[in-house]
């Protein structure tokens, strides 16, 4: 995984797919410490073709960590099954999703110039 830090926020990118195991387990890791840590996080799935139903559970658990710490987790460069899958399982509605990285920059800047 990459993990990147752009100003005040994190990006970490998955290496692969989120299947259980190795991939998904580094990624609770290091996004679980973070969202304690009140962290603004993008975590961009641009090169992740799978999901599975525990990494969409950690990525759930992670938001109401990190909006209870002071933060948000936001997601960036799913694939149209990714969003439709976060979409059927009404995470969009707790997890923003946006098209790239530049536009998840700006959407987190501009939630926390309201907050």
């Amino acid at each position: 995984m990459t993990t990147r830090a752009v100003d005040q926020l994190v990006v970490l990118q998955p290496d692969g797919d989120l299947c259980e195991g190795a991939a998904c387990d580094e990624l609770a890791r290091e996004l679980f410490t973070l969202a304690e840590q009140g962290r603004h996080v993008i975590v961009d799935l641009s090169t992740t073709r799978i999901l599975t139903a525990h990494c969409l559970g950690v990525l759930a658990r992670a938001q109401r960590l990190a909006v209870a710490a002071g933060g948000n987790v936001v997601l960036c460069g799913a694939a149209e099954l990714q969003r439709w899958l976060l979409g059927v399982t009404h995470l969009t509605e707790a997890l923003p999703v946006y098209a790239s990285r530049a536009e998840a920059v700006a959407g987190l800047r501009a939630h926390a110039a309201v907050a």
